[in-house]
């Protein structure tokens, strides 16, 4: 085997980007998924080393982080690119504000197309989850990126206590696959917060529901969960066609050929990092520092920052 440097970098461009195959050879692709606010560090990571043939193609997308939201807006956050749901409107010319949206996921796939099309949500062969949106002046990191299971959102007032979500994101359910939930308008007096948006991931996270007491907390939305063809536990879709699951497959899976995507492309060496810096198996384990695409490591339990980031590297033909 022979080493070799060759380094592609992907930043967030708002559409997806090529990557032609320039060698046969063994690849290290990294993927780091969109935060729910640029400065949270609530984001997660992806890697894994892949086979590929030289003049294969790759698109990648690369996540949106949500923007800042002044208070007294009342209008809803808009969402982001692959798959944050948006931000809920709050009231106008006060105190409060509108929810921010959810972290755009970022991915590696097959078919080219809209971020959203079916298929080309359905060839993903790997998939960093974004964070979930929420607020700077409560908890930014609260609303974390899963690995193969999604975080909750959290309930305004109360940092870090669940979210009166329908569910989390795992590798099977979620809001919806590859697209986090909106999060909802203010309350019944109009008078409010709007609620934070899901994150974008595999599955997308649930957005804040704002259903407790008077309706005036800002809630967050959950993040979205996370996806390696060839890491065990995940789960893929069954087929091109559809986005059912494997049969017989469930979220932490012992079973690595649940993992295999119906393409055939899978990664070895994988590892996952969830926005809260936790790595995972087929289940969730220590935390772990996690890589900054701009160098060096993020401290000790937090995830990326930012919009997402994809870097491949060929690492031996």
């Amino acid at each position: 085997t022979v080493t070799v440097e060759m380094i592609t970098n992907f930043a967030y461009t708002g559409a997806s980007q090529t990557f032609n195959v320039p060698m046969s050879g063994t690849y290290k692709i990294e993927l780091w998924g969109a935060s729910g606010l640029r400065t949270a560090k609530n984001a997660a990571y992806v890697a894994g080393n892949i086979y590929l043939e030289a003049n294969q193609v790759l698109y990648i997308y690369t996540g949106q982080a949500s923007n800042d939201v002044p208070k007294g807006s009342a209008t809803v956050t808009p969402a982001t690119f692959n798959g944050g749901g948006s931000g809920g409107y709050g009231a106008s010319g006060s105190a409060y504000q509108s929810g921010h949206a959810g972290g755009g996921a970022t991915d590696v796939r097959l078919v080219n197309g809209n971020w959203s099309n079916a298929e080309s949500l359905r060839s993903r062969i790997m998939v960093a989850g974004g964070g979930g949106g929420y607020h700077y002046d409560i908890n930014i990191e609260a609303v974390k990126a899963g690995g193969l299971t999604g975080y909750n959102g959290v309930k305004g007032g109360s940092s870090d206590s669940v979210n009166s979500q329908t569910s989390v994101s795992t590798k099977i359910s979620g809001n919806a696959f590859g697209i986090g939930a909106s999060g909802a308008n203010t309350g019944s007096s109009n008078y409010c917060n709007g609620h934070g948006g899901g994150g974008g991931g595999y599955y997308g996270g649930p957005g804040g529901t704002g259903g407790h007491g008077s309706n005036c907390y800002l809630d967050g939305g959950g993040g979205g969960s996370s996806f390696i063809s060839g890491h065990t536990g995940s789960v893929s879709v069954a087929s091109q066609s559809s986005n059912t699951p494997k049969i017989g497959c469930t979220t932490g899976t012992t079973n690595n050929a649940c993992s295999i995507h119906y393409s055939g492309y899978k990664f070895t060496n994988t590892v996952m990092i969830d926005g809260a810096g936790y790595s995972w198996t087929n289940v969730k384990g220590a935390k772990t520092q996690m890589p900054n695409p701009s160098g060096g490591y993020y401290e000790l339990g937090k995830g990326h920052a930012g919009h997402g980031y994809a870097r491949i590297t060929l690492i031996g033909k």
